[in-house]
C-alpha cells in the first residue's frame, strides 16, 4: 500500500462520548452492529507487553528467550522518567492467546495488520523472531493509527464501521476516528479471548 492510496481528509465529526460514536458507526444500519470485516491491532501494550517500556532508537538487538518472549537491547529513553540509557534491555511478553485469535480470524477470512508509533528497525526483527512477521496484511511503523485506518479502508473498500481497531490507548482522542469500530470500554483489549468474543459476535452481523 502507497500514499498513492491515501485520500484527501474530510472534517472529523467529534463525539461527545462512546454511544454517540457507536450510533454514527452504526448509521443506516437499522440498530444492527456492523460487522468487522478486517482489524487493525495496536502493538505495544495491546498485543504485547513490555517491561521497562522504553523508546529504544539507533541498532536493536533481539534475542528470542521463548516462544512468546524476546529480549530487546538498545539505546533508549525511559518512557516513565525521561531518562535515556545506553543498551536498555525490555522484555517482550506476546499476549496469552493472540496467536489463537490470528488463527481463528484466518478460519474466518477476516484479514488483520500491525500499527505502531515504534520505527521499523525495531519493530521488523521484533515480530521477525516472534514469527508474526508473516501473519500480518501489513505493519504500518512510526504512523498513527487514524492514517493507517483511512488508507485501508479506501485500498480496500471497506466502510468505515466495519473495520476495527483494537488499541489499549483509550483516549479521547479516538473518538474522532470517524465511524470506526473501536475497542474502548466493556471489553479488555489486553485480554485476546474478550477480543475474539467481541469479533465472533460481529462477524455474522
Amino acid at each position: 500500500m502507497t500514499n498513492d492510496n491515501f485520500v484527501d481528509f474530510k472534517p472529523r465529526p467529534l463525539f461527545k462520548d462512546y454511544k454517540e460514536m457507536l450510533a454514527y458507526s452504526n448509521r443506516g444500519r437499522k440498530g444492527r452492529l456492523s460487522p468487522v470485516r478486517y482489524v487493525v491491532f495496536d502493538a505495544d501494550g495491546t498485543i504485547w507487553r513490555v517491561s521497562p517500556m522504553g523508546v529504544v532508537a539507533g541498532q536493536t538487538f533481539v534475542k528470542l528467550q521463548e516462544p512468546d518472549v524476546a529480549i530487546i537491547q538498545g539505546d533508549a529513553m525511559n518512557v516513565k522518567t525521561g531518562k535515556t540509557f545506553m543498551g536498555l534491555k525490555s522484555t517482550v511478553t506476546l499476549r496469552p492467546h493472540f496467536r489463537g485469535l490470528l488463527t481463528k480470524l484466518d478460519k474466518w477470512a477476516i484479514s488483520y495488520s500491525l500499527v505502531t508509533f515504534s520505527n521499523f528497525g525495531i519493530i521488523k526483527p521484533l515480530v521477525s523472531a516472534l514469527k508474526l512477521a508473516d501473519r500480518f496484511d501489513g505493519i504500518y511503523t512510526e504512523m498513527d493509527r487514524f492514517t493507517v485506518l483511512e488508507s485501508i479502508a479506501n485500498y480496500y473498500q471497506i466502510p468505515h464501521g466495519e473495520l476495527l481497531l483494537v488499541d489499549d490507548d483509550t483516549a479521547s482522542s479516538h473518538f474522532r476516528f470517524d465511524g470506526f469500530q473501536v475497542l474502548i470500554w466493556g471489553v479488555d483489549v489486553t485480554n485476546m479471548w474478550h477480543v475474539e468474543g467481541y469479533i465472533e459476535k460481529r462477524r455474522g452481523a
